[in-house]
């Protein structure tokens, strides 16, 4: 994922299972993206609830 050239005001979309999500929002985030700037829609039945906070 560090190869990957983000801006500091860039907007990132996330989909996919809860632990794919946790792990790639904790990478972003240690990279200066803001929390308000990460999107995400999880997939799977009864999920909704364990959206990443």
């Amino acid at each position: 994922m560090d190869a990957i050239g983000l801006s500091a005001n860039a907007t990132v979309y996330l989909c996919g299972p809860i632990a794919f999500m946790r792990d790639v929002r904790g990478r972003l985030l240690g990279r200066g993206i803001y929390a308000d700037d990460i999107r995400y829609e999880v997939f799977g039945p009864g999920h909704a609830h364990l959206v990443p906070h």
